[in-house]
């Protein structure tokens, strides 16, 4: 059992002022950066698919759940929250935040029982500034609570190996039910984490804590039965029907990319942040490896960065498998990642100018996030084009054909009495299209269109480096809120008519 070699890296168990005003205040700031995101008018498919499937009741919600990806919590959940505070864009939103807050909590308190005070507070610096609490908490799907989740269980697996009592047990399987049941990342990263837990237990002879692990694993696996045969069909469906590229990538992009999603950014707050977080975790790796003497515990550095390895190697082979494209899943990792670079840096690069400076970093790029956010707040693009198309007609007039499933959501969101049409070839995940408002109409061959309307809108989703084979006018619009995600908000839209 790991156990601890110094003052600094107690296992103090009682709370201090310190610590909750540290909570407190690194709660406010990050609402108070969240609020230019929770104010931004536009939207992404994927928030329109789960804005209206709450919409619906809990019975009729409950069948719609398996045509989607994803498991069923957070869209339960969501809907009950929805029940309490309205179906607001905002408040809807808004229930983000408190994925953020739990990840604050993991950082100023189970992170300095296990760590000590100093790493606590640069741990809630990363996981504060990080430019995941604008991209992804605008889209309302389960993927931030994924990453609070994922990091709780690799936080938890490690105080089980530090203090082997029962309560951590308990908490690292009620955290590890609530993850395999909020994202299919969270549960291969799940399975991974017990996994080198029981692998560590056997290479260091600890017999009965692989019991516990073991009971652990037991209760989950019941616990997920009823929902396996869903997950069984949703990945046959992902596998046949997902449309965009393979992913090329490999273990060393993927270790690349845990620390680069946190701090992705436009402008240049990205090459402060990210490269600097980069390159001094790298240094900070090899003074690890080369000094045996060091005031932090090995073994709980090795633990973790174990995890960090071998978690993306299942990740990757998962993703290989199944041939779908998830680069944006990466940072469902980082919490983990960032956890050990504020553990390494804190430690072995002791010089202040180098906490200072990537503080500093950390922080401008939180700001330029800020400023950029709140220079959108009122630029709404889909709300023009919803303004040009219905200024020279009634929005019941108006027909839509979908090339691609991004504009059938969001074009359903923003006109909801227009005509909607997809073909055959119409790439989209989901089969089954009874959650959206309107009434979708599949016309076989596209050529088909024409037996139903003599003048339409082909929507095509804006990629730059596809091709396009139609020719004539077009309106182009480009959604500002497209955060150097893999995928953007932009819209070409043919007008077509006999």
């Amino acid at each position: 059992m790991i156990t601890k070699t110094n003052e600094s890296c107690g296992l103090s168990k009682h709370l201090t002022v310190r610590q909750i005003v540290l909570f407190v205040i690194s709660c406010l700031f990050v609402f108070f950066v969240y609020i230019f995101a929770l104010l931004n008018n536009n939207i992404t498919y994927d928030s329109t698919y789960e804005y209206f499937l709450i919409r619906h009741p809990f019975n009729e919600m409950w069948t719609l759940i398996p045509e989607d990806y994803s498991p069923p919590l957070y869209s339960v959940i969501l809907k009950l929250f929805a029940e309490l505070f309205g179906y607001s864009l905002p408040v809807l939103r808004l229930f983000s935040y408190f994925s953020f807050v739990g990840m604050l909590y993991l950082a100023v308190f189970p992170v300095k029982r296990l760590f000590g005070e100093k790493v606590s507070v640069f741990c809630t610096l990363l996981y504060a500034t990080s430019t995941v609490n604008y991209v992804y908490t605008v889209d309302i799907r389960p993927a931030t609570f994924a990453y609070f989740f994922s990091t709780a269980v690799v936080i938890y697996s490690l105080l089980t190996k530090v203090e082997d009592k029962p309560r951590n047990y308990v908490i690292l399987c009620l955290f590890s039910v609530l993850a395999v049941y909020t994202h299919y990342v969270s549960l291969v990263f799940a399975f991974s984490i017990y996994l080198i837990c029981i692998v560590d237990c056997l290479i260091k002879k600890h017999y009965k804590q692989i019991i516990r692990y073991l009971l652990c694993g037991a209760v989950i696996a019941i616990s997920y039965a009823p929902w396996l045969i869903v997950l069984i069909r949703q990945t046959k469906n992902v596998h046949s029907h997902f449309w965009a590229d393979e992913l090329n990538s490999n273990i060393i992009i993927g270790l690349i990319n845990v620390f680069v999603k946190p701090f992705s950014s436009f402008d240049w707050g990205y090459c402060i942040a990210g490269n600097l977080l980069i390159i001094t975790f790298a240094i900070a790796v090899i003074l690890f490896v080369l000094k045996k003497n060091t005031n932090i515990e090995r073994s709980k550095i090795i633990f973790l960065l174990s995890e960090i390895f071998i978690s993306l190697l299942i990740f990757q082979i998962v993703v290989d498998s199944f041939k779908i494209p998830a680069p944006r899943y990466y940072y469902i990792f980082s919490g983990t990642a960032l956890l050990v670079a504020a553990v390494l840096i804190t430690e072995l690069i002791r010089k202040r100018i180098v906490i200072i400076s990537l503080s500093a970093a950390c922080l401008i790029n939180c700001s330029l996030n800020c400023i950029h956010m709140y220079k959108l707040r009122d630029d709404n693009v889909y709300q023009l084009m919803v303004s040009d198309y219905t200024a020279n007609a009634n929005e019941e007039d108006l027909v839509f054909l979908h090339y691609q499933e991004f504009s059938m959501g969001i074009f359903s969101y923003y006109f909801p009495n227009a005509k909607h049409y997809i073909s055959d070839e119409t790439a989209t995940v989901i089969r089954e299209f009874s959650v959206f408002p309107t009434n979708i109409t599949n016309v076989g061959d596209s050529n088909n269109i024409w037996k139903y309307t003599d003048d339409f809108y082909y929507a095509y989703p804006y990629f730059h480096d596809a091709d396009y084979p139609l020719t004539g006018e077009y309106r182009f619009y480009e959604c500002p809120y497209a955060f150097e995600c893999e995928y953007d908000a932009d819209f070409l839209i043919y007008h077509l008519s006999k």
